[in-house]
């Protein structure tokens, strides 16, 4: 942050302070004089509309979740689902407002479209492309920060139904001044889905498949924040994330373990119960072989054997016979 730049200017955020500091009747400040005065002067304000990196015109100044600024990318991710398919995600320029659903959903659509289009090149069926999936969009589920008036309206003049949450707000609508009646009307429609069971059941599946699978990417593979300059890069190491998580979900399904912890795990167990199994054989062949012995031997105490009936003297059928040492 101290390296920023008022753009058009060029002059420093060191020089600013300065200046701001001589106006104010500080003359020749120090370096903690100079922390002082940023510290408690009002309308202390860094705008990305008044301030950039001199070494990178991608990053952007970005709060952190405990107050703090810094020069980041604001990363906006999206996800495309279809059951049993692996997730897919993009990395690109953040923005806060409700209407960049559209962007992205143009995107996704793209993504789609090559998706079913690699799919239908695989394909060796005689059924007609007419008759298959087609990558259009006709549902949308969002979180009640991409409620808007206006995007719901334009979605839904583009046959979208959507199902997108609506943030609490006190007092009377305005419908004048956000496309009168025909607004009004496609708001209230957008709110009688999201309260049918089909809507929470979306909400449900949402959070489920897309925002765990974020959860697992961002947090657990600990890529909420990187270290690296240039967006591209950035790009980059999100796409080896978001294929390193894909590659665990096709683990999943073939071998039942998605992380290679989980794949030793198995295998311990598999030894495991293998081991036991080899113990209890073990075991059950030696009580028996002891029973044997322990028979065999107290037939030989008593000085008889049973024979088969083809070895039974004829003089005396069915009797049993006695051992003697020949002597």
């Amino acid at each position: 942050m101290k390296t920023i730049v008022r753009k058009g200017s060029g002059e420093g955020y060191k020089g600013y302070l300065r200046r701001l500091a001589k106006e104010s009747g500080i003359e020749n400040p120090t370096e903690e004089e100079l922390r002082r005065f940023d510290r408690n002067r009002e309308g202390k304000k860094t705008s990305n509309e008044e301030w950039a990196s001199p070494t990178d015109s991608d990053a952007e100044i970005v709060r952190l979740k405990d107050g703090r600024t810094r020069l980041g990318y604001r990363p906006s991710t999206w996800s495309t689902w279809r059951p049993g398919a692996p997730r897919r995600g993009r990395d690109g320029r953040h923005d806060e407002r409700p209407s960049s659903i559209e962007t992205s959903l143009k995107l996704a659509e793209q993504n789609l479209e090559r998706t079913i289009a690699r799919d239908d090149d695989d394909d060796d069926s005689d059924e007609p492309p007419s008759s298959k999936s087609s990558g259009s969009i006709r549902e949308v589920v969002a979180d009640k920060g991409y409620h808007k008036a206006s995007t719901i309206r334009s979605l839904e003049e583009k046959r979208i139904r959507t199902y997108i949450p609506e943030r609490l707000q006190h007092g009377k609508r305005r419908w004048q001044k956000h496309g009168g009646r025909k607004t009004a009307e496609a708001v209230y429609r957008n709110r009688e889905r999201v309260k049918r069971p089909k809507g929470k059941e979306l909400q449900r599946r949402r959070g489920e498949l897309i925002e765990r699978s974020f959860a697992h990417i961002c947090e657990t593979g600990d890529h909420r924040r990187t270290r690296l300059r240039g967006e591209d890069n950035v790009r980059k190491r999100y796409l080896i994330q978001c294929a390193g998580f894909n590659l665990s979900i096709l683990m999943r399904e073939l071998l039942g373990a998605g992380t290679p912890r989980q794949v030793v795990d198995l295998a311990k167990a598999l030894w495991g119960a293998a081991a036991t199994l080899a113990d209890h054989v073990v075991c059950a062949l030696v009580a028996l072989m002891a029973a044997v012995v322990a028979t065999s031997a107290a037939m030989i105490r008593h000085g008889r054997s049973y024979l088969p009936p083809s070895l039974t003297p004829p003089d005396s059928p069915g009797s049993l016979l006695g051992f003697s040492t020949g002597c």
